[in-house]
């Protein structure tokens, strides 16, 4: 499927299951996302999304809030590809949710947060995030929130990019097994910060919480 022009669904579900997607991306809004394998680039503009399956090597799927704000659920869902997170002071906030497994960015894999515009808008991470070990998280939206009681995982590399900032709150909690670089700021209040990989840069600010330190720089 080649699309040179502009493609939209709305509700129903959109199962991508091997087939080749390639020009523009396609804007897929309050539906199922069923993803299974094949490439190409798949836009969320709506606020009541859900992803299944996995995201596959060399396909990106965008929560883009260009026109509203965005939410996307991604319950169990597996990353091989880039999942980015684009907020948009023209338009809103990126969001992501789900429970139980979450979402785990699996090695050679990407997840993303970035804002576009003037004004900050918020981009969101509620949902239980793994970063596996050869995954990469960058964070580089002035205005990036783990504030649902939710867990974040990292074995990866995670980065929190210059200008970019991280705020872990509402009894969420990090533990860093991998690589945690910081050039932006990252803050943790309440909630548990485990500690035995390595972090670098700027200092983690950490805010009325538990500091679980074992080992690491």
């Amino acid at each position: 499927m080649a699309l040179t022009g502009t493609m939209t669904e709305t509700n129903g579900t959109f199962t991508q299951s091997g087939g080749t997607e390639s020009g523009n991306p396609v804007n897929v809004n309050d539906l199922t996302l069923a993803d299974s394998a094949g490439t190409g680039s798949f836009d969320d503009i709506g606020s009541g999304s859900t992803l299944t399956g996995n995201i596959p090597v060399g396909q990106t799927v965008t929560v883009d809030g260009r026109i509203t704000n965005v939410s996307l659920a991604v319950t169990g869902v597996t990353d091989n590809g880039t999942l980015a997170l684009a907020s948009n002071s023209a338009g809103g906030y990126a969001q992501i949710t789900g429970s139980g497994t979450g979402l785990t960015v699996a090695s050679g894999a990407h997840l993303t947060t970035s804002h576009t515009g003037g004004t900050s808008v918020p981009v969101y991470i509620e949902t239980p995030l793994t970063n596996q070990s050869g995954g990469t998280v960058t964070i580089s939206a002035p205005d990036t929130r783990q504030d649902s009681n939710t867990l974040t995982t990292n074995a990866g590399a995670f980065t929190v990019a210059s200008g970019g900032n991280l705020s872990v709150t509402g009894g969420s909690s990090f533990t860093n097994t991998g690589t945690l670089t910081v050039t932006g700021t990252m803050t943790e209040t309440n909630g548990t910060f485990t500690q035995s990989g390595t972090e670098s840069g700027n200092p983690v600010n950490v805010n009325d919480l538990t500091l679980a330190d074992s080992a690491g720089t």
